[in-house]
């Protein structure tokens, strides 16, 4: 790696998870990369392609967006977005969906949209402990563990014996006697 280029080292970490479809992480390399670098157009692209294997159609939207207030010519981009906006206009969101996007934001440690999707899952399945472990995980990485028991304890009431609930609750409450 290039030491001297910090940017460029995230940016080809980045392609390396596209390239090997591991998109949540590909999307944390080229967002640490736009950090050092937040005019590139090239990463801006990526991450719009990125989200949209991902179905985060709205984080490809934000990040388009901003790409072509760089430059409003950028074909490749433009055609991304363009995408984009045809792929999330026929899509039908479900709870299987946001049970994916949960998941898509807690590994690319956006804590607080794993929270809104987990929520947008209980409107679909208000019996889904799995949404409750999701909120619960995120609250205790935010190191909100009050609330992470909480919701640890709203999923064991669906599901007493369910390991990761159990695990979950046992972090958040350690986190409590800190």
């Amino acid at each position: 790696n290039n030491t001297s280029n910090p940017a460029g080292n995230f940016f080809n970490d980045g392609m390396a998870f596209y390239n090997q479809r591991d998109y949540n992480n590909a999307i944390v390399s080229f967002k640490k990369s736009l950090a050092l670098a937040p005019q590139n157009l090239i990463t801006l692209n990526n991450l719009v392609a990125s989200f949209n294997e991902l179905k985060m159609y709205d984080e490809a939207t934000k990040y388009g967006e901003k790409g072509l207030t760089i430059d409003s010519k950028y074909s490749l981009l433009k055609n991304n977005l363009y995408e984009t906006q045809k792929a999330k206009s026929k899509l039908q969101p479900d709870a299987n969906y946001y049970i994916n996007l949960s998941y898509n934001y807690y590994v690319q440690q956006d804590f607080e949209k794993c929270i809104t999707a987990s929520k947008r899952i209980l409107q679909y399945q208000p019996n889904s402990f799995l949404a409750w472990n999701n909120i619960c995980s995120a609250y205790n990485s935010l190191n909100q563990y009050d609330k992470a028991v909480e919701a640890c304890n709203n999923g064991l009431k669906l599901a007493p014996t369910n390991d990761l609930l159990r695990n979950n609750k046992a972090v958040a409450v350690q986190g409590l006697q800190k």
